[in-house]
């Protein structure tokens, strides 16, 4: 057994402990906090190494060495360097910081990238350098197929697993997504499971593959329940993302969102477009719309109930479900979809979240009456904010149809737009009064996330508050993910989960329709160089 004695020069109570490589046991005497004790580790000659947590001062700062019982009592052990000052510490390990206010650092790739191997930091820094070329991400999907008809399918497959696949997605292989979950965990990152069937307006006209949207429903269940199963992380809400046209045909939303615009976008209306008669068709018993043919209404109806088969499953698991936004000619058919699913399982809890798009000029007003309108009916109200994906394709779409353009004058108005919706949803979560509101800081953008954590810290909001959390893309801003994580902020990471040919096909439609976020990635470039460059010189 390995003794240490440990006073805290604050209070002066003096702990024996017994001593573990993964185990740390008061015995007989007080302990002041259960934060004395942050780490042990291992000196290059073998002593246990201890060192004191938060109640230890910068002048007090000490450490207690034990000879390990197997060394050769005639041997005598190197003196151990001196533990680094708290200000050289990870960012998880300072001294003096409570678990809501601990700093940011997005500048020291040492700290971030710890837990990642030197393949995976040159493979990132490939890829986004690779991605950051318009032509080159303009054309993927052409050129990824010239490549598989080259050098065939399981080379291509092999090829792409090491490249932009591994880097953006994960496998459908239980064992491939389980280890991954965990490893990310291990940083303090929760996962958050995608899928990636999607159907554009347009595709297929006056189809209707009805298996085909069964077969995604099924598919989702099983991700339900991995995300049960795997996606349990202590103090974290699970989530997953839920994509409309995965269930129901692009061609019928995009229907559902021009009747609405007849309407006034009034989603209390009398009419059959409204958030009453959609709820009534998540239980089988939706009023027809006249102006639907018989077909799509057949299919809207088993589209619904695909939907509530979905909710239903996820409330019994304690699932969150994402609805994802898409173009803005089916968006406001999605919100209808999504609210009322909202109202029938967000009485209690806020199972069903909504997306909200801040490059779209109708966000703002469009997230306050949403909220409202949750106030006024009595259900809980989840947020998903992002920036949006789709701000070149709403470009071309509004030139095409001689429209307004929806997209904000600039970068900076979506950035401001974006920080304002933070505090607007941060001080409704704060109001104990009305019904509950939570809501994910979906930002690759470093000012936004820093923006939001001043923002509780100012307004004393602890990192471990459920109904705020932020989250990125897989394989993307890794350097926010993880300090994030190792400040204990509740931060998820976005994973694309399928077969290769299915999810690449997928990705390049994602970095079509957002290629100018690539070019924001400077900072995280330079980090992976340096920390390459880092890791090379300590070798040589």
């Amino acid at each position: 057994m390995l003794l240490a004695l440990l006073r805290c020069p604050l209070c002066s109570h003096s702990v024996i402990m017994n001593l573990f490589p993964c185990l740390v046991r008061a015995h007989g005497m007080r302990v002041c906090t259960s934060r004395h004790l942050r780490s042990i580790g291992r000196s290059r000659d073998g002593l246990l190494v201890l060192w004191s947590g938060d109640c230890i001062t910068n002048n007090a700062h000490k450490c207690f060495t034990v000879h390990s019982p197997q060394r050769s009592s005639q041997q005598k052990p190197r003196p151990f360097h001196a533990i680094p000052s708290p200000e050289a510490l990870p960012v998880c390990q300072r001294d003096g910081e409570s678990e809501s206010n601990q700093e940011l650092d997005f500048t020291r790739p040492e700290v971030i990238y710890r837990s990642k191997r030197s393949s995976e930091l040159l493979r990132g820094l490939l890829v986004l350098q690779l991605s950051s070329f318009d032509r080159l991400v303009n054309n993927s999907l052409k050129l990824m197929t010239v490549g598989q008809r080259l050098i065939g399918r399981r080379l291509f497959e092999g090829l792409m697993r090491r490249t932009f696949f591994g880097q953006f997605a994960v496998e459908g292989r239980q064992g491939s997504v389980e280890a991954e979950v965990q490893r990310l965990q291990n940083c303090g990152i929760a996962s958050i499971f995608a899928l990636t069937a999607e159907e554009d307006v347009g595709e297929d006209i006056g189809s209707f593959d009805e298996d085909c949207y069964d077969r995604n429903l099924a598919k989702m269940l099983y991700s339900l329940e991995l995300t049960d199963q795997m996606c349990r992380f202590e103090g974290r809400p699970k989530l997953t993302q839920l994509k409309v046209t995965s269930y129901l045909k692009a061609d019928v939303l995009a229907k559902v969102t021009a009747l609405m615009e007849e309407t006034g976008g009034d989603l209390r209306c009398a009419g059959t477009i409204s958030l009453n008669n959609f709820m009534a068709g998540l239980n089988g018993n939706m009023q027809g719309v006249p102006e639907c043919t018989e077909e799509e209404m057949e299919h809207l109806q088993r589209a619904l109930l695909r939907f509530d088969h979905i909710a239903q499953k996820a409330a019994s698991l304690d699932v969150h479900l994402l609805v994802d936004a898409e173009k803005e000619n089916i968006n406001p058919g999605i919100n209808l979809i999504t609210l009322a699913m909202m109202k029938k399982y967000n009485q209690r809890r806020s199972m069903v979240w909504n997306t909200y798009q801040c490059y779209l000029k109708v966000t703002e007003a469009r997230l306050k009456s949403h909220r409202l309108l949750a106030d006024e009916e009595g259900f809980c109200f989840g947020v998903k904010l992002v920036r949006g994906a789709y701000m070149d394709g709403e470009k071309n779409n509004a030139r095409d149809l001689g429209c307004d353009d929806p997209v904000q004058p600039s970068y900076e108005a979506t950035n401001a737009t974006y920080d304002k919706m933070v505090e607007y949803l941060m001080r409704r979560c704060l109001e104990a009064t009305k019904p509950e509101v939570q809501f994910i800081i979906a930002s690759h953008n470093e000012e936004s996330v820093l923006k939001a954590v001043a923002l509780m810290k100012k307004l004393g909001v602890s990192s471990s508050f459920d109904k705020i959390v932020f989250g990125q893309v897989y394989g993307m801003c890794d350097h926010v993910s993880y300090a994030l994580g190792q400040a204990e902020h509740l931060v998820y990471k976005s994973i694309p989960v399928g077969a290769v040919e299915e999810v690449l096909a997928y990705l390049s439609r994602r970095a079509q329709e957002n290629n100018t976020a690539f070019h924001r990635l400077q900072a995280e470039k330079g980090l992976l160089k340096t920390e390459l460059r880092r890791r090379l010189l300590s070798r040589s």
